[in-house]
């Protein structure tokens, strides 16, 4: 409330703590530990709520400074994203304007200093001095207006420094060029100050990049291991009957699911924990897996060899549809990164690529899983529309202005694809 006293906002905040700190020690992990690799240090900025709500378990928490307060306010916030992907092309955007920023400061600073030269070299005898400081005036003009605009601290008040100099006048209202070179130098010694913030930040937010890319990378590898898993198993159950399977089984007296489940399963049993993966979306792809791993199992517990198929069926559509979303992820990452690197053709390919997935049914002809046919409907509907729009803008040949705002509008309608709500929703 607004009308608290700052010793009541105080009191509100001291009573949190223990909630906070409770909160943290039970539900807060790191992304990573230091003894996973080498026991190298890193900087814990990455956190990941576990085993607290299903509904948030696996998201990241992002702490961070938010550059446009002002220096004496609180620029601490934390974001919070909904899957790994999501953050990693935050620390992309954050990393690619870093670099941006970098060139375009380091240019202005070398303009400034070639500013302050020429208002030294006026004099006051000199016959060309107010065309040198109309010329000076015009320039300053032109990089206040790249600056202006600047959300650090820093740059707002190198901003101030340069409007009180674009008159070349002191604070008596005098022209007076030694006073404006006093500015600029005033001006350079605060502008620099941006420098070792953007390598310092620059570091953290490659380091952020480089983990959340290994484990993005770790954790797609467990599920098309599982992908291609359960693919196998769905062939060998095609291809498999009944009565043989647990013939055989019957023959191994006190080890009838034990063979029963190997004749089925395969090397299964030899994958990566899927308990492991816990942050988003691989989370709720491995707990969807887990079940229907369970399920099978019980089927082959119970001998009903129409469940064990069904179940089969079902894990692998969960491995597929996460086939979907990463081929998606990849997309949306470079048309939101590189849009204007990214040329429709290729976008194209993998859109056909994807529509081929999404279209092919289940590995046996005579089952259909009706509680999933209406995900494939979904996807094989919203797939098909990308396909037909590249096809459209392929032909159009749109210009690069047309392409980004093209890309925009295709980013919007690829992250409406609910994939969490998809996987609760299947049985």
């Amino acid at each position: 409330p607004k009308d608290l006293t700052p010793f009541q906002k105080m009191q509100r905040k001291a009573d949190a703590i223990p909630r906070v700190t409770d909160f943290a020690e039970q539900h807060i992990t790191f992304l990573s530990s230091p003894t996973a690799y080498g026991g190298e240090e890193f900087n814990y900025r990455l956190l990941i709520v576990d085993d607290f709500n299903p509904q948030h378990d696996g998201k990241i928490f992002y702490p961070r400074y938010r550059g446009a307060a002002p220096e004496h306010k609180d620029r601490k916030i934390i974001q919070v994203y909904e899957s790994a992907y999501e953050a990693r092309r935050r620390t992309e955007y954050a990393s690619r304007g870093y670099e941006d920023e970098l060139r375009q400061i380091a240019a202005i600073e070398t303009r400034i200093k070639t500013i302050h030269r020429k208002v030294g070299s006026i004099r006051a005898d000199d016959p060309q001095k107010e065309d040198k400081k109309k010329e000076v005036r015009e320039k300053l003009v032109k990089e206040a207006e790249l600056i202006q605009h600047f959300t650090n601290y820093y740059k707002h008040i190198a901003y101030a420094i340069l409007k009180k100099t674009m008159d070349l006048k002191d604070v008596r209202g005098v022209d007076n060029p030694s006073a404006a070179c006093t500015r600029l130098l005033k001006f350079l010694r605060v502008f620099k100050e941006r420098f070792p913030q953007i390598f310092k930040k620059s570091g953290f937010v490659e380091e952020d990049k480089n983990m959340l890319t290994m484990i993005i990378a770790q954790s797609e590898a467990v599920l098309e291991q599982y992908f291609d898993g359960f693919k196998e198993v769905c062939e060998r159950l095609a291809k498999a009957k009944k009565a043989t399977i647990f013939k055989d089984a019957d023959e191994r007296i006190g080890n009838q699911r034990e063979y029963a489940t190997k004749a089925i399963l395969g090397d299964l049993d030899y994958l990566s924990d899927l308990s492991e993966l816990n942050i988003r979306p691989f989370n709720l792809y491995g707990a969807k897996i887990q079940e229907k791993i369970k399920a099978i199992k019980d089927g082959i517990h119970n001998r009903d060899f129409e469940m064990t198929r069904q179940e089969a069926i079902k894990a692998f559509v969960v491995c597929k549809i996460f086939k979907v979303q990463e081929e998606l992820e990849e997309v949306i990452r470079e048309i939101s990164l590189l849009p204007l690197e990214t040329h429709i053709g290729v976008l194209l390919e993998k859109a056909n690529r994807l529509h081929e997935l999404v279209k092919a049914r289940e590995v046996f002809s005579d089952i259909e899983v009706e509680s999933y046919k209406a995900v494939y409907e979904e996807l094989e509907k919203r797939i098909g529309e990308l396909v037909e729009s590249l096809e459209d803008y392929e032909k159009e040949k749109p210009t690069q202005e047309e392409r980004q705002e093209i890309y925009q509008n295709m980013k919007k309608d690829l992250e409406e694809i609910d994939f969490p709500t998809i996987l609760a929703e299947l049985d």
